[in-house]
């Protein structure tokens, strides 16, 4: 096989593995496809955490007519097949029992405990198994869950709009700088995450409701960093009809209403970085898996200063400030994509030290 006949395939692997969402979590992204004679024959996607894995839905899909064709088929997955019980069987036994003769591997899983005894099984029991094809895509795919297995905490995604100068917004100032297309996409992205936070100043300011509108999809849970107990409890935040609230502040000054849907969270530390951690930390620990941060100028810093973060979404307008409070300023070397929404150009970069 042909290196541009195996990355064709893994392509079109990756491509099914794009097709999950977040009700994944907290398993990763996976993508399979099932290739006899040069012909799709199956494939399939992790689709929902605890169901069936992609290279058993890749299986599945085959029709009765294709069915004797699986044992000499080959099988491309961006992810190593798991060899463990969990919520379901490994699919190790899925490629062996279906005698499966060639498996083609994207990428090792990254948990210590698991990588490479997928492979080991499969070739112990005389498959061959190629690995490594297309593997910084396939990688890509899994952040997420490399952010959870491995460093134990929420991916975290950044997103802020800048002026052409490099300013996010005015002290005291309430400026919106992008287009109505961008909130669509903003609002699409809200949804692709299992919660949302901005900072305490943006909050007074802007009085957001950090909820779904504009695009289908679920509201992430709201997070709320206040350290000194004094958001009030009239903003839109606390309202909690759409989706839930964690509340973060010190254990003086959590003097707060608190409906079955709004959970409090004592900090006891008036160290900003420490009690970024602490929040990180506790949500992960109450199944929070994924975060996009929203702003504002000091969370947005303090995050890339602490170099805690995975990606950012910077949305670039035309429009030029003079003046005001300075964007983050990240390494160009971490650029890895960008698009245009009317006139808003849209980067995306990736911290690659936690691949």
């Amino acid at each position: 096989m042909t290196p541009d006949y195996l990355e064709n395939y893994m392509q079109y692997a990756i491509a099914c593995a794009l097709r999950a969402d977040k009700s994944v979590a907290s398993n990763p992204k996976v993508g399979a496809c099932l290739v006899y004679d040069n012909k799709i024959i199956g494939e399939g996607w992790h689709q929902k955490f605890g169901e069936p894995h992609a290279e058993v839905n890749a299986v599945n899909s085959v029709n009765n007519h294709n069915r004797d064709k699986i044992k000499d088929s080959t099988l491309f997955v961006t992810l190593e097949p798991c060899n463990h019980h969990g919520k379901t069987p490994p699919c190790t036994s899925l490629i062996i029992n279906n005698r499966i003769k060639h498996v083609v591997i994207g990428t090792l899983d990254p948990n210590p405990k698991v990588s490479g005894n997928g492979v080991r099984i499969l070739k112990e029991n005389g498959v061959e198994v190629i690995t490594g094809i297309c593997e910084q895509q396939c990688k890509d795919i899994i952040r997420p869950f490399i952010a959870n297995i491995i460093h134990k905490r929420p991916y975290i995604c950044l997103k802020w709009a800048q002026s052409s100068d490099a300013f996010i917004g005015q002290e005291g100032k309430s400026i919106w700088l992008t287009n109505s297309s961008s909130k669509l996409l903003v609002h699409k992205w809200r949804s692709q995450f299992d919660a949302i936070m901005v900072g305490n100043q943006t909050l007074r300011q802007d009085n957001p409701e950090l909820t779904v509108r504009l695009t289908g999809g679920v509201s992430p849970t709201k997070i709320v960093l206040d350290l000194k107990g004094h958001l009030p409890q009239t903003l839109k935040v606390f309202d909690t009809s759409k989706s839930p609230l964690f509340y973060f502040s010190n254990h003086n000054n959590t003097q707060i209403n608190k409906p079955y849907d709004i959970q409090v969270f004592n900090l006891n530390t008036s160290d900003y970085d420490k009690a970024i951690n602490k929040v990180m930390t506790t949500i992960f620990e109450h199944g929070i898996n994924s975060i996009f941060i929203e702003g504002g100028s000091q969370l947005l810093h303090t995050l890339v200063n602490m170099n805690l973060w995975d990606e950012a979404r910077v949305l670039t307008t035309k429009h030029s400030l003079g003046s005001g409070l300075l964007a983050p300023s990240l390494d160009q070397e971490l650029f890895i994509d960008m698009f245009y929404i009317l006139d808003n150009q849209c980067s995306t970069y990736i911290n690659n030290n936690f691949t």
